[in-house]
């Protein structure tokens, strides 16, 4: 949904079969997070 969005949003004449099959990361609704890792025992 979101790259159609972006398509229509630009100018639609302009485009090129390519530009409309490309996907990039704005695309994607995703919250990346980063998990640390715990460890139990000793640590060196």
């Amino acid at each position: 949904m979101n790259q159609g969005a972006r398509i229509i949003d630009g100018n639609i004449d302009a485009l090129s079969n390519a530009d409309m099959q490309i996907i990039t990361a704005d695309d994607f609704n995703v919250e990346v997070s980063v998990k640390q890792k715990k460890t139990v025992g000793f640590a060196i």
